[in-house]
């Protein structure tokens, strides 16, 4: 090796350690730069990629979601985070506003209706949604449990019964519906078909004779049934098609006739064998007309109502005296009256109020005319009153008047007849408890009287003592 080279690499290593053994002084440079995307968090920045500073979407207000850094690490990227509320449906939620997920009522088991979402996101609201079952009659459903929209068995065509729903809300169960007819008797029904329910003529009290039947709407045909009929206080008559009188109620005055005072809850024949044409039930009396005119009675007796001069109650009938000859009669309160052929109208029994018609307030124990010489097509007996129409369409009353039921514009009694007011030609009249009703040549009926409870019929409850018109029905 040549000396110079030798001087050379020796000045060479004696630079290296000098080097090695120095150091740069950089406290004048100021600090260094950011760097957006190194990853760290340096000053001026929100985030640096994954560096959040320990945010999350839920610290900044989400219920969740994935919270990112945007590129210029000056800000948060929210666009992953979720909150309930923003329509759609994210992790942890069932649902989201109208995002349903899919569900609905019917996939829930219901039959229908809006399914809802709650207000946190993690319920549906099911409040909405309906099932059969429910009560409520919804869409779709033809009725559901007792709501039958108004439908009973009568609408659907039968007679009676209870209608149901079937159990699929879709279909009436109308096996509890009956009708005249089906082979069974049913509420309201003698009888359907050839079943007699058990009865037979024997058992109902009457003739054997035509046999028991079974006619088209239910009722008992033959034995010698009832064209006649006429209801009382607590009893009730009625004349068979030959004439024969049956009774049944009430019986502790003798007014079923049948020589007992035991009440009877079937129809049972008047005793004595009597063929009557007509047949008229008081308070607790009864009397009927012969064909011959004759007018006999039975029951109660305290005022001489039945007319054989007495006041002796009797439990057979017992013939009126007086000789007169009648074509109708009609029993009220403690008194009755009938028409002879000439139109001349008789009354007998209890006179309080001057019911009997006869100018005295005197009891009568046998037919006694009613005042007046009127001619009389038509009477009927009332409460503690009498009305007759006469063969000219004049409708006359007397007797009590406390609830203007004599219909004269007055509230005062009337031992005599007293024309009511109106001017109204009637063809019929009807005297009830405190009240009476006629019907006019025209077919109007009117009323007058009390009216209590609307007995009237004019729509108040206000007495009239003049005829109003009932409503057309």
């Amino acid at each position: 090796m040549k000396p110079t080279h030798l001087k050379t690499i020796v000045s060479l290593i004696l630079c290296v350690v000098s080097l090695a053994a120095c150091t740069f002084d950089t406290s004048g440079l100021g600090p260094l730069p950011s760097i957006c995307g190194d990853g760290a968090l340096d000053p001026g920045e929100a985030c640096d990629g994954a560096d959040l500073d320990g945010q999350t979407c839920v610290t900044r207000g989400f219920d969740g979601g994935e919270l990112a850094c945007e590129a210029g690490c000056g800000a948060f990227d929210e666009s992953g985070c979720h909150a309930c509320g923003d329509g759609d449906v994210n992790p942890g939620e069932v649902c989201d506003g109208d995002d349903l997920d899919g569900q609905t009522c019917m996939t829930r088991g219901f039959g229908g209706g809006l399914l809802l979402c709650a207000m946190d996101c993690l319920t549906f609201n099911e409040s909405a949604c309906w099932s059969c079952g429910d009560g409520d009659l919804n869409p779709g459903e033809t009725c559901d449990g007792t709501s039958l929209d108004g439908q009973t068995c009568e609408t659907r065509g039968f007679d009676g019964g209870e209608l149901a729903c079937e159990s699929g809300c879709d279909a009436f169960d109308e096996s509890g519906c009956y009708a005249c007819g089906d082979g069974d008797v049913n509420p309201g029904e003698d009888c359907d078909g050839t079943n007699l329910n058990g009865q037979t003529c024997a058992s109902l009290g009457l003739p054997a004779s035509p046999a028991l039947s079974c006619d088209g709407s239910c009722r008992f045909a033959g034995c010698d049934l009832y064209p006649v009929v006429s209801a009382g206080v607590l009893h009730t008559c009625g004349l068979s098609a030959t004439g024969t009188a049956y009774c049944w109620g009430y019986n502790a005055y003798g007014e079923l006739g049948d020589n007992t005072t035991t009440s009877r809850n079937i129809p049972t024949a008047v005793a004595g064998g009597h063929t009557f044409v007509a047949i008229s039930v008081g308070d607790y009396h009864t009397c009927a007309l012969k064909a011959s005119g004759e007018t006999w009675c039975w029951g109660y007796n305290n005022f001489g109502q039945l007319g054989d001069n007495t006041t002796t109650s009797r439990y057979v009938p017992t013939l009126v005296q007086g000789g007169r000859s009648l074509t109708s009669l009609s029993a009220g309160w403690y008194h009755t009256c009938g028409l002879t052929a000439a139109g001349e109208a008789v009354c007998w029994g209890c006179n309080i109020y001057g019911r009997l018609g006869d100018n005295t307030g005197v009891d009568r124990w046998v037919p006694t005319v009613v005042a007046g010489g009127h001619t009389f097509a038509t009477i009927s007996s009332g409460h503690r009153f009498t009305c007759g129409i006469t063969t000219t369409g004049v409708t006359l009353c007397w007797g009590h008047n406390w609830r203007g039921q004599l219909g004269d514009n007055s509230l005062t009694d009337r031992l005599a007849p007293v024309t009511v007011a109106g001017g109204h030609t009637l063809v019929f009249v009807a005297a009830g408890g405190d009240h009476a009703c006629g019907i006019a040549r025209d077919g109007s009926p009117w009323c007058w009287g009390s009216n209590t409870y609307g007995q009237v019929g004019d729509n108040s409850v206000t007495n009239r003592n003049t005829p109003v018109a009932v409503p057309a029905y």
